[in-house]
């Protein structure tokens, strides 16, 4: 019988003459478009054409959202970047006028010569901050 042992044989005698080996060929086509061709389209079933559809347009979504929401996150960064400063320099201005009321003068001119300073280095954290969230190296 095949499959069998025979006296004397070994077990990998007995494996090799039950295996038998198969060659097959894969042939694979893509494209970049998220449906495929018209040719290649319609010779999928009905059911299959529109899965493909469906899925296309969920993509399409997908992709619309996540683009959707790094431009409000760009748009926030720009704002805070635009408020921050102008608050620091705000505070800068009424801590002058305070030491100016206080009869510190001096210590209200340099305040004043701080706000450049303050603002760059303002605008330098948050131009770092965004930069680290978006994953970029812009300086």
């Amino acid at each position: 019988m095949q499959g069998e042992m025979q006296p004397g044989e070994s077990p990998r005698e007995s494996a090799s003459a039950v295996v038998a080996h198969e060659r097959h060929t894969l042939i694979a086509t893509e494209w970049k478009a998220p449906v495929p061709p018209p040719d290649v389209y319609n010779n999928y079933p009905e059911d299959a054409r529109e899965f493909i559809i469906k899925t296309a347009q969920e993509e399409n979504q997908h992709r619309r959202a996540k683009q959707t929401k790094a431009l409000d996150a760009a748009i926030a960064s720009v704002a805070r970047g635009q408020h921050y400063p102008f608050a620091v320099a705000l505070a800068t201005i009424f801590v002058s006028g305070g030491l100016i009321y206080a009869g510190h003068s001096w210590g209200a001119v340099v305040m004043l010569g701080v706000i450049p300073a303050t603002v760059a280095g303002v605008k330098t954290i948050l131009r770092a901050d965004a930069n680290a969230e978006s994953g970029g190296n812009k300086q």
